[in-house]
């Protein structure tokens, strides 16, 4: 009748252990969760200068000519839907452009 005794006491010890990690883990995301939502507003109101706004210039620089690249492959390898919604994007991303560098800070 130990026996019986013994794996029940084990088993209880076991899952004592395993509540203190989920625990622990709990906690862990806890803090997690915390700093990400820290991190997003420090990053929401962040004032980059320099290097930072090149960057996003040119990543907004960038767009239309993908696209106009894009629309071109479509066109030449005969899926012309495709290729027409490419050249519309292009323009939208053209017309766009100067609003999205006046966002970039």
């Amino acid at each position: 009748m130990k026996e019986p005794e013994g794996l029940v006491q084990s088993a209880e010890r076991r899952l004592d252990e395993a509540n203190a990690h989920l625990d622990h883990l709990e906690r862990d995301l806890t803090r997690m969760e915390r700093e990400l939502d820290l991190l997003e507003r420090d990053v929401s109101t962040l004032h980059v200068g320099g290097e930072a706004s090149v960057f996003a210039s040119l990543c907004v620089g960038f767009g239309p000519p993908i696209a106009v690249l894009g629309s071109a492959l479509f066109f030449d390898t005969g899926v012309w839907p495709l290729g027409l919604l490419a050249m519309v994007i292009a323009l939208v991303q053209v017309l766009l452009m100067p609003w999205l560098n006046r966002r970039t800070p």
